[in-house]
């Protein structure tokens, strides 16, 4: 059944659901569900992989009978499904229920339409750092007062010019290393070297741990989001699923800044060089990024930022590329070649259907 009649009829079918006796998804689902019939292998099997792709473990809750209705109402039951996640039981008014519902169904439509076969799914990565978001101070501001914090910490009373010089130093010793080899160096790793310079002694486990940890908020206290990524992702979310892949010494400072910045529920999937060991361009991490997807470079779109790591390691493995240029500078791109090159995100949305036409 084409995605169209079946939209028609999910709108129908929920229309159906939204009286004044039942003003929340809750009852919606609960009203479904008692139709008393049992779903078919292939309907579960629509709901598992709903499930997994859309990070809901109450897709399965209570499906003990649907409605005997078969392809037009699959996607129904999953929308219906995903209301009783946590932050959607709670009581609403009829129209902000439709109009969440109604945001659903562009994205389970598609997610449904590529398991029972109308299509395939679709993946689109982005890169964090000046693609996604930025630092709304210069970056060695956020590291100094990062270095101020923890020097307060600091068993042995140490300066914070002395920790920053102790970084500066670290940094001109391991970046060659990550950058020449595509490997990285777990902020763990940097902190405990910088540490034992700075105590002339093994630092312990704990002090360690803390330095991290306001690294970390630090990080993320000062990401700023690009408005026009947040009105992408908002558009995009809806038809494709999500992933992103960035170079990053701590897994944990991408996760806190896409909660910051409200990004997460956008993302299906995070890759890190942190959590993987591979740096981009290296096509390691590429390549881990499908697997954990589930699909192929035909199947997959990379926007980012960096000539080199963005669109040369992308290319490598023969993803599409986009090359996000803000500062509109030709030069930066000399000998790279991306599919399409934009100077912001806002066009994407209208460009993503013609790279998978």
């Amino acid at each position: 059944m084409r995605t169209e009649i079946l939209l028609v009829t999910v709108q129908r079918n929920i229309t159906e659901f939204l009286g004044e006796s039942s003003p929340t998804p809750y009852r919606l689902w609960t009203h479904e569900v008692k139709q008393g019939e049992k779903a078919s292998n292939h309907e579960h099997r629509v709901l598992r992989v709903a499930s997994r792709r859309l990070g809901s473990l109450d897709v399965l809750r209570g499906i003990s009978g649907l409605g005997n209705r078969k392809g037009d109402i699959r996607i129904t039951r999953v929308i219906l499904a995903l209301c009783t996640e946590p932050r959607w039981v709670r009581r609403v008014s009829v129209s902000s229920t439709f109009r969440r519902i109604k945001s659903l169904i562009d994205r389970a439509t598609a997610i449904v339409a590529g398991v029972i076969g109308s299509g395939m799914p679709k993946v689109l990565f982005f890169d964090l750092g000046e693609t996604l978001v930025t630092q709304n101070i210069e970056d060695n501001l956020v590291t100094q007062r990062a270095l101020e914090r923890i020097s307060r910490e600091l068993p042995v009373a140490t300066a914070p010019a002395e920790l920053y010089r102790l970084y500066r130093k670290g940094y001109g010793r391991n970046q060659p290393v990550r950058s020449s080899h595509n490997v990285e160096i777990p902020i763990s790793a940097w902190m405990r070297e910088l540490l034992r310079f700075a105590l002339h002694r093994e630092p312990t486990t704990d002090i360690v741990e803390r330095a991290v940890r306001i690294v970390v908020e630090s990080r993320a206290a000062n990401a700023a989001e690009y408005p026009d990524a947040h009105e992408a992702l908002e558009e995009l979310h809806e038809k494709y699923r999500i992933g992103v892949i960035s170079n990053v010494s701590s897994h944990d400072v991408a996760v806190e800044i896409l909660r910051k910045v409200k990004f997460d529920h956008y993302v299906d999937d995070l890759i890190t060089s942190a959590l993987t060991g591979i740096r981009k361009p290296d096509p390691g991490i590429f390549l881990y990024a499908l697997s954990r997807m589930k699909v192929t470079p035909a199947q997959a779109v990379h926007v980012g930022d960096h000539p080199r790591n963005d669109v040369e390691g992308a290319n490598l493995i023969g993803l599409t590329t986009v090359l996000i240029e803000r500062k509109r500078s030709e030069a930066s791109t000399n000998g790279v070649r991306p599919s399409i090159k934009l100077h912001s995100l806002a066009n994407l949305p209208r460009l993503v259907p013609k790279m998978f036409a």
